[in-house]
């Protein structure tokens, strides 16, 4: 029986409302109707009934809500004293991100971590995304975050952000000046690009191939830190997401627009290498920090992106509050 399920069930039975239920836990509604029609088809016996007032519980429903309660209290009870263990575990864990991206949040993410597990010995490396990933694949990193990168099926991993990318500038830029750019034209401009093993580099070819176009860079440079040095002259543009150039942006140096018909955007995923040998406890607590860390980045706006990572798959509650 799958607990989460069932935790489903207790809190639409407490809310009365798919669509509140659905709220607070962050899910859509189709996905939790769908749980608890697969609770429902587990137990064979309808647990809801449609009401003037919203749900209601059958006699089933009512048996099994007063039946749960306790005994998931008590495995929440058991839940929190296994995070707490967590904390006494002596390993090492090594985490990998793109450079950009641990500036972003890495110390803070750090921070939380050595918080949380005070005697795991933290390691952090920086690569590019087709690195980690291979690493990954080696079990030579413990998780890493990617972007643009699918790793090999072996690896796990889930989609966390889908990010829009952007045709960046000096401000004054000719193709700049109707607010956003079509995707076919960017086979006509002077881009700077990444090297092709990189996930950007990977994401862009994939997307001239769909539209039937052959993008060539004027110049590569793996370095964005050079990039925008160089797009500050005026002669070049490049595809980069809002975070790698905001400092520029609001300093009048860079200018950015959307990439459309259709609109460029890269996946942005939380990866775990293949058979995971600490505690499961660890892996717990690193998820539930990294996925806090993460979604209050992109709330306040700090990472502009679309969060479409699936609560639903944590291996424990989600303790923020979800928007709506």
């Amino acid at each position: 029986m799958n607990l989460r399920r069932l935790r489903l069930f207790l809190q639409t039975a407490a809310e009365g409302s798919i669509s509140r239920a659905a709220r607070d836990q962050g899910l859509a509604q189709p996905a939790l109707t769908r749980q608890i029609q697969l609770l429902e088809a587990e137990i064979g016996a309808q647990l809801f009934e449609r009401s003037p007032r919203g749900l209601r519980l059958t006699d089933t429903g009512q048996f099994l809500k007063d039946a749960l309660e306790l005994p998931l209290s008590e495995i929440e009870t058991a839940l929190g004293s296994a995070r707490s263990f967590a904390t006494h575990v002596r390993a090492s864990l090594t985490i990998g991100m793109p450079p950009a991206i641990s500036e972003l949040f890495g110390g803070r993410l750090v921070a939380r971590l050595r918080e949380a597990l005070p005697n795991i010995a933290l390691r952090v490396v920086e690569e590019d995304s087709s690195k980690l990933a291979f690493d990954l694949s080696r079990r030579l990193i413990d998780a890493a975050v990617l972007v643009s990168i699918i790793p090999e099926q072996r690896v796990s991993r889930a989609q966390v952000l889908s990010e829009p990318l952007l045709l960046v500038g000096a401000p004054q830029s000719a193709a700049l000046a109707q607010g956003s750019v079509a995707l076919r034209r960017l086979e006509e401009l002077p881009l700077i690009l990444p090297s092709g093993g990189s996930g950007l580099r990977i994401n862009l070819e994939r997307a001239a191939e769909a539209a039937a176009i052959k993008i060539v860079p004027a110049m590569e440079v793996d370095s964005i830190e050079l990039t925008k040095r160089l797009l500050r002259e005026g002669a070049h543009y490049a595809i980069l997401p809002e975070r790698a150039f905001r400092a520029e942006a609001e300093a009048g140096l860079l200018s950015g627009v959307a990439i459309l018909d259709p609109q460029l955007t890269q996946p942005v995923l939380w990866a775990v290498k293949p058979d995971w040998r600490l505690p499961r406890a660890v892996y717990n607590e690193l998820e539930r920090v990294l996925i806090e860390e993460w979604y209050d980045a992109v709330t306040s706006g700090e990472w502009p992106a679309e969060w479409v990572f699936d609560f639903a798959i944590l291996s424990i509650p989600f303790a923020r509050k979800i928007d709506a």
